[in-house]
């Protein structure tokens, strides 16, 4: 993204299988809209080959209002399904590792959202393969669904910090943005961080409880 030189950028892999004219009706909406980030509906090939629809909640079609960005990660977020104004999400920080380690894409949205500019199409323009070199999938394959749940919620946590630096940005530039409430969108941000914390603290109990009991046991079997 630092090194284009065009207006509207759109998220392409290679090993991921758009519609037809995806790009085009992308920048259309673009157009038509005067939206800072686009996304569409999308569906998730898993590694059984078998499709998988990901409307189980989709977005309000149309523009997208912050608060409904901060709850969850959503499907609808992922990179490969985006198009954006490059200059207009340029006056955030560069996203790179040392503002946020991971989910990126969905940090992307929000920042449409904060300019009054993302907007959600309800058409399937992309099928998105989940490859097997995904990190998320590498990631899971090392783990049971409590530890998996554990790297989820600390990724949210990450996420929802770093929300609020960038609305403490765009205040510190402007302080009024256009068609947005920071107020509600700050009570909104720390309603869903107390949530995930304690979410996050129930279950590093849980991983210790089911973790360490194998190892004390073990430990009685010797003499001290």
């Amino acid at each position: 993204v630092a090194r284009a030189g065009c207006d509207f950028c759109i998220a392409q892999p290679d090993d991921d299988i758009s519609a037809p004219h995806r790009a085009r009706k992308l920048w259309e909406t673009q157009r038509q809209t005067g939206a800072t980030v686009v996304s569409s509906e999308l569906n998730l090939i898993g590694r059984n080959g078998r499709m998988t629809p990901r409307d189980e909640s989709p977005f309000t079609i149309g523009f997208v209002p912050p608060h409904e960005l901060v709850a969850e990660i959503r499907p609808n977020t992922i990179g490969a399904a985006l198009g954006f104004d490059r200059q207009a999400l340029a006056q955030f920080p560069q996203l790179d590792t040392d503002y946020l380690t991971f989910t990126h894409d969905s940090l992307t949205t929000y920042r449409g959202s904060l300019l009054g500019g993302f907007y959600y199409l309800s058409e399937r323009l992309l099928n998105y393969r989940q490859h097997e070199g995904q990190w998320s999938n590498s990631q899971g394959d090392y783990q049971d669904r409590y530890t998996g749940r554990m790297s989820n919620l600390s990724a949210w946590l990450a996420l929802n910090l770093t929300m609020e630096k960038d609305l403490d940005h765009l205040l510190a530039g402007n302080a009024s943005p256009k068609g947005i409430d920071p107020t509600q969108i700050r009570t909104d941000l720390h309603t869903a961080r107390r949530k995930f914390l304690g979410e996050f603290v129930a279950q590093r109990e849980e991983l210790i409880r089911r973790g360490q009991r194998p190892i004390w046991i073990d430990e009685t079997r010797f003499e001290q």
